[in-house]
């Protein structure tokens, strides 16, 4: 098997500092009794299946480097990953569209609710149709 190394290394500092950043501006937003930022559960989740897959799975080796025992595992994983990602995405974008909510909350643009409205629904939908095209997916 062959090791990526320092390039391993610098990832791995990454994902660490990721899910610092996600752990502290969740402590601010409880602090300051905003919770709809909380939603970063699904990015910490995203950050440590990868960084799992990297080290126990077979994600850091090419693919001819990977041996056949492993390979059931790190599709197992792969499948986590994906729909980490699917619902770290659609609680990303729900997100922005609440910082919208507070930014137009005082400013007397009506019509801009009923569009952040539609926004929400479409979100939703997307993520729950993502979501099932990811767990239902027949290969």
């Amino acid at each position: 098997m062959v090791r990526m190394g320092r390039l391993d290394d610098c990832a791995g500092a990454g994902k660490c500092g990721s899910i610092t950043i996600c752990a502290a501006r969740s402590h601010v937003d409880t602090r300051l009794g905003t919770l709809t930022d909380g939603w970063q559960v699904f990015t910490i989740g995203m950050t440590i299946v990868v960084i799992l897959a990297n080290q126990a799975y077979g994600w850091n080796l090419h693919e001819w480097d990977m041996s056949a025992t492993i390979i059931p595992g790190a599709n197992k994983i792969a499948f986590v990953a994906k729909l980490m990602f699917t619902l770290a995405a659609t609680f990303t974008r729900l997100s922005l569209i609440c910082f919208y909510y507070r930014l137009v909350k005082d400013s007397g643009i009506t019509w801009f609710n009923s569009v952040l409205h539609a926004s929400v629904a479409w979100t939703i939908a997307v993520g729950i149709s993502f979501a099932f095209e990811t767990i239902f997916l027949c290969v």
